[in-house]
């Protein structure tokens, strides 16, 4: 661009800033920019260092609404995800999850809490007799091990949430050791009592036998140290700390912080083998069973995840909840007595260790959909930026059928049946139901902690504390959020408005006077349209749907004919359908489309080239697991349409990932 040719501009459009706007969109090279403003400054009555000074500035817009807009599009999905709640009533016996829910609501915290210690409990009593095989002759296996992790701020009850679950186990750890007591007092007194005897008749001497003690759980011990009691409990155990930053201050305290102890930590997470040979001890167990919960706050979390690349996949290997918790307020007057969860959980953790050893398979209909979920999680990671979240998928994907195989057992145990063999389809739908939830609590940490989150994070940060003290103002945001003090009022304030947008929140007056006051969570649902649980957010394409809008029979009767021709060739014409997609410019939503393709307000139209009926079924199933509402199937022929009931940018865009292609009108 010539000194004529910005002139010209300058005459054509007579803002000065326009110009300067005009230069750092045609120039990317810092030189290139530099000349054209020198060529600007001969051409016009500012001098070269002022339109220098409005470059840096403009720059500095430029990069602020480009934040403002990613952070826009990340907050509509994560800010929702924190209000997910999960029914326990689906995935547990419903008197027992009756229970659970009402000694979360009297202390009251989390249900989530709970449950999310329970998967490690529970799987520590079955350990190493339960593993499920997914596909055999590639001898892909997956244990009965769960590492589990509470994040919340202090004060947040996640300690009492998890000692409820816990106080049942260290009760039988104390019987245990109590026995062992006397076991080492009567072996102690035969030790003593052989050495004044005479050989008997025989001529051999009887030797005492060393007890050996039952153990359930332990709290402060080193990988050695696990690994001598993994060997004389071979089953497995649990390995709890309260505060999860201990695991990683204790490793390699004995070799000076030289050592290899959380690449062998690493090792266990997959059941592998424990293989030991020291001078002073010899250890064998094919198989491993330690698992492992904790809880940890945000800022401690933040500081040990560090730069969130997660290099070696060691954070990625825990299953993170960080759900919303309840105002602390107690209710003494209210008739109180014992929900009886103690005893439940004592005969639960007594019964499941009981549970014979067996390998489990999965039902046709299992597979079936484990499978599609797979593809899907393998799409997922592909398309990810992030390389800590990259590592997260084949996490997910193997805890999806842990989880298969720890309700399976769980919920037998429960019903005081023995476990099947077979894990049903119903049961893998809720598992992948549940893999979904915990994925997106791993989205959710690395938005809120990740360095390289930017605006993102700082809008679920002002989300959070808004919705603690209730309406807040730009100078209150600044002054409660560390991560807001060095940051101008102004940009505060658009962020405020930009979680106003989101409708988890309003605007209250203007300039110094402008108010940020958030929606409280049960209005939060009714705007956001979202379903009251996980269970009908995150539904799957499956005979057990229990949640579908509109003909629900037809639904399911159209889906379900679709399901039983699942494709596992389906990612070819998914790629294809997806690399077609363009942006209509100066959309409200700026929403991906085909021109092609009609878009009916509710419905989007699949194009007759684009995928084959058993591709449409995994692409359905995916919206479901990712909580996009999709309804049935209509049309015939060469019109197809899915029914949608929330035709929001978030579904559309979902839609658009899963391979759909909706385009839009005004209507």
């Amino acid at each position: 661009m010539t000194a004529a040719e910005l002139a010209s501009h300058k005459a054509a459009n007579g803002s000065i800033r326009d110009q300067v706007l005009a230069v750092l969109n045609c120039y990317e090279a810092q030189s290139e920019r530099d000349v054209a403003l020198m060529d600007l400054s001969r051409a016009t009555n500012y001098s070269y260092r002022e339109l220098e000074k409005l470059a840096q500035s403009l720059a500095i817009e430029v990069d602020v609404q480009t934040d403002q807009v990613e952070a826009d599009r990340r907050l509509k999905d994560l800010i929702q995800t924190r209000r997910t709640q999960l029914d326990l009533n689906r995935y547990l016996e419903p008197w027992f999850a009756q229970v659970m829910l009402e000694t979360a609501n009297a202390m009251p915290t989390a249900p989530e809490f709970l449950f999310t210690t329970l998967l490690s409990a529970a799987a520590s009593r079955v350990g190493t007799a339960a593993q499920v095989i997914i596909k055999p002759s590639a001898q892909y296996t997956q244990p009965m091990v769960f590492w589990s992790a509470i994040v919340a701020n202090s004060g947040s009850m996640k300690t009492p949430a998890q000692r409820v679950i816990l106080d049942p186990l260290v009760a039988l750890e104390r019987e245990a050791y109590e026995v062992y007591q006397f076991e080492m007092a009567d072996y102690k007194a035969a030790v003593e009592s052989q050495r004044s005897k005479k050989r008997d008749d025989s001529g051999e001497e009887s030797t005492p036998q060393l007890p050996i003690r039952k153990r359930y759980l332990t709290k402060d011990s080193t990988l050695e140290t696990l690994q001598r009691i993994h060997a004389e409990n071979p089953r497995g155990l649990l390995y709890y700390r309260d505060e999860l930053a201990g695991v990683i201050k204790v490793r390699n305290q004995y070799r000076g912080g030289h050592g290899a102890d959380e690449e062998a930590e690493l090792d266990q997470w997959v059941g592998s083998a424990v293989i030991v040979d020291r001078s002073e001890k010899s250890i064998c167990l094919p198989r491993s069973a330690i698992s492992r919960t904790g809880a940890i706050q945000w800022e401690v979390l933040a500081d040990l995840m560090g730069d969130h690349r997660d290099a070696n996949g060691a954070w990625s290997r825990w299953l993170f909840c960080a759900a919303d918790t309840p105002p602390r307020y107690l209710r003494l007057l209210q008739e109180d007595q014992d929900t009886g969860l103690a005893e439940a959980l004592t005969h639960l953790y007594q019964a499941l260790e009981k549970v014979p050893q067996q390998d489990y398979l999965l039902s046709f209909e299992a597979k079936r959909l484990f499978e599609v979920w797979q593809h899907q999680l393998v799409d997922a990671q592909r398309s990810e930026d992030t390389l800590g979240l990259q590592l997260v998928y084949p996490k997910i994907e193997s805890y999806t059928a842990r989880l298969a195989l720890w309700l399976h057992i769980v919920n037998a145990v429960l019903r005081q049946e023995r476990p099947a063999s077979v894990i049903s389809g119903e049961t893998m739908e809720k598992a992948i139901e549940l893999a979904a939830y915990y994925l997106w609590q791993h989205r959710l940490i690395h938005t809120h902690n990740s360095p390289d989150a930017g605006l993102a994070a700082i809008g679920l940060k002002i989300q959070k504390f808004a919705e603690r003290v209730g309406e807040v103002t730009a100078s209150r945001l600044k002054s409660g959020i560390r991560a807001l003090r060095k940051m101008a009022t102004d940009q505060i304030r658009q962020l405020m408005k930009t979680l106003a947008n989101t409708g988890y929140g309003s605007i209250r007056g203007e300039g110094a006077e402008m108010t940020y006051v958030p929606v409280p969570g049960d209005r939060q649902l009714q705007l956001d349209l979202s379903p009251p649980s996980a269970a009908a957010e995150i539904d799957t394409v499956d005979v057990a749907l229990t949640t579908m809008s509109g003909n629900e029979t037809s639904a399911k009767s159209k889906l379900n004919s679709l399901i039983d021709t699942i494709d596992t060739t389906s990612s070819s014409s998914r790629d294809e359908a997806s690399s077609e997609l363009t942006t209509i410019p100066g959309s409200p939503n700026e929403l991906p489309h085909n021109s092609s393709t009609i878009q009916h307000f509710g419905q989007s139209e699949i194009p007759q080239d684009s995928a084959s009926n058993d591709d449409i079924a995994g692409r359905v199933l995916f919206c479901h697991c990712l909580g996009v509402e999709v309804g049935s199937l209509s049309g015939k022929g060469d019109r197809l349409f899915v029914q949608h009931e929330y035709p929001t940018r978030p579904l559309l865009s979902l839609m658009a990932q899963a391979g759909f292609e909706p385009a839009t009108l005004g209507l």
